[in-house]
């Protein structure tokens, strides 16, 4: 992880070992507390240290060049060091957001602690904060959960119990106020003041648009769209990037009027149900805290670190939508039985993908489905001959916290389910499965599931990895066996050798069975001898069952000595 954010910044260094890795980014900069409103303000005048600002606090430097909308200097007062931003245009901080912080008492909330006046300029008199923000920092899904996130929550539903709107929410205004990872919002410039009669306020201020919601981008602002921002900025914090962070804002507006955040495989499932739900575009039923369908605030945030299920915005009541769809005959109204029903009927499934009638229906009730689907049709066109996975990918966004396992007509309720089948299936010569393995192998199916439905088993992911590169890089049918056998073995937690009508749980069981079947003096060598030929074939090699089952009692030393010696002889 330090490699990362070491990358990403190269002052980044390591607190002493307190219990979970933290890290404390290089002092604060202005650009990581102001809002580029204006590109083409020109620069005010550099103030000179010792001048004294707001009567009481003495500049020592300032902290880094002027960027945005405003210059930062370090202060002094006392023995305290403050921050004080000198705006460089002649409006600031809003009247009544200003008289808002002041009353406001939350310490996930810094606001400026005194407003003054310099050279026609405004001054915001704030705490100084040597630890910096979180911009370029990245966070694991524990402390995010554990740490940042409940601060940010509070922090918001102090503001928008004030009546403010913060509209520039990023990791740059989220400032670390301990080593513990308490953070506080910053930054209000552009925050604006909501009556109490309305829950809309329409303004043409500055924004950020990697972190705005569809509506902002029509000049509506609400404490929605504050968590909207928020999302974004979860994402971030988890990936490093915003997921639009290669665009320009005018083709993030058009990407949110038609597709869905793409998540990373790695990203846990819990934490992509957080920001989906903070990041549903449409705020239509924001006043019906009824409907399913609304955009997650204060409430459900809460809730979700408390370990409560909620339903996510655009699944309906635990997936379950009111017009349903009807598939080979049968009506749908639940995504996970849908889901299920096309799964199972591979081909047809497909088909209704392909042709749009799956995005057509959701089109008119799941937002976030619809989505799922025309991306998918995309994606297809993009990637010829890849409908199968394509198709496998929309089945698994469409049921995010299903954990079967689908694939081309099968259905496994995960991934022991499936390793258990394919042990009986071999054993019982069944060879029927051979095309079946071979495309699951090729399009690395089992590996994608595991990064997908279970992203904190990385030992079970390597196996599975190994395994789907072993099988692509052999050309032999024998030792792809083994890569079944194997796979069977791993996934399943089984450990036991059928070998005929008898059954071995270790290799010291195998050997007393040998024992036994030689008898004293050697005297029942016939019997050893036909048991031994069903533990190799022709040409000498043991047999994939053999083999598969000392390599997953961890035999492999052994395994290697007999070879050796068999090669030798």
């Amino acid at each position: 992880m330090m490699d990362q954010l070491t990358k990403i910044n190269p002052h980044i260094h390591t607190l002493p070992e307190t219990g979970m890795n933290r890290e404390i980014p290089r002092p604060v900069r202005p650009e990581d507390c102001l809002t580029r409103l204006n590109p083409h303000v020109t620069d005010s005048a550099k103030i000179a240290p010792g001048t004294m600002l707001c009567e009481d606090y003495q500049v020592l430097e300032r902290l880094s060049l002027a960027a945005g909308e405003a210059d930062l200097y370090l202060c002094r007062r006392g023995e305290e060091s403050f921050a004080a931003k000198v705006y460089r245009r002649s409006v600031s901080l809003k009247p009544e957001v200003a008289q808002a912080l002041e009353q406001l008492d939350c310490p996930y909330v810094a606001g400026p602690l005194e407003v003054g006046r310099f050279r026609d300029r405004t001054v915001e008199i704030l705490p100084f904060y040597p630890l910096g923000s979180l911009r370029g920092r990245t966070f694991s899904p524990e402390q995010l959960k554990e740490k940042i996130i409940p601060c940010l929550n509070e922090g918001l539903h102090a503001l928008h119990g004030a009546n403010i709107v913060h509209k520039d929410l990023k990791p740059s205004n989220i400032m670390c106020v301990a080593e513990d990872l308490q953070v506080a919002i910053i930054d209000f410039g552009i925050s604006s003041p909501i009556q109490a009669d309305t829950t809309m306020v329409l303004t043409q201020t500055g924004m950020t648009p990697e972190y705005c919601a569809p509506e902002t981008f029509k000049g509506l602002y609400s404490t929605h769209s504050d968590y909207y921002s928020l999302g974004i900025t979860l994402y971030e914090l988890f990936c490093g990037e915003t997921p639009y962070s290669s665009m320009a804002p005018e083709e993030i507006e058009k990407y949110l009027a038609i597709q869905r955040i793409p998540f990373p495989e790695n990203m846990p499932g819990e934490l992509q149900d957080l920001i989906r739900a903070l990041t549903y575009p449409d705020i239509s039923n924001r006043k019906d805290k009824a409907n399913p369908n609304r955009r997650w605030g204060y409430e459900e945030v809460k809730n979700w670190l408390a370990g409560i299920r909620q339903t996510i915005p655009g699944e309906g009541v635990y997936g379950i939508h009111v017009k349903p769809y009807v598939f080979e005959g049968q009506e749908y109204r639940s995504v996970r039985e849908l889901t299920r029903a096309l799964a199972a009927n591979w081909k047809e499934g497909k088909k209704h993908l392909m042709r749009g009638l799956l995005a057509a229906h959701f089109d008119e009730c799941d937002f976030r489905a619809a989505g799922i689907c025309r991306e998918a049709m995309a994606e297809a066109t993009r990637l010829s001959g890849k409908d199968d996975l394509v198709f496998w990918k929309t089945l698994c966004a469409l049921d995010p916290s299903g954990t079967e396992l689908h694939w081309k007509g099968r259905s496994y309720e995960g991934l022991s389910a499936f390793g258990r089948e394919l042990l009986e299936c071999l054993r019982q010569g069944d060879y029927r499965l051979g095309t079946y393995l071979d495309s699951l192998y090729r399009e690395e199916i089992l590996s994608r599931y595991v990064a997908l439905k279970e992203p904190e088993n990385e030992q079970m992911y390597k196996a599975v990895k190994m395994l789907e590169t072993a099988y692509l890089a052999s050309e032999d049918s024998r030792q792809r066996r083994v890569s079944f056998y194997l796979t069977g073995y791993m996934l399943s937690g089984q450990k036991i050798l059928q070998i005929g009508e008898k059954e071995f749980h270790t290799v010291e069981e195998l050997i007393a069975h040998l024992q036994e079947l030689l008898g004293p003096n050697n005297q029942y060598l016939d019997r050893f001898r036909y048991f031994c030929h069903l533990l190799v074939d022709r040409y000498e090699n043991l047999v994939p069952e053999l083999e598969s089952w000392l390599l997953a009692l961890g035999r492999q030393e052994e395994l290697e000595i007999w070879r050796r010696k068999m090669r030798g002889a």
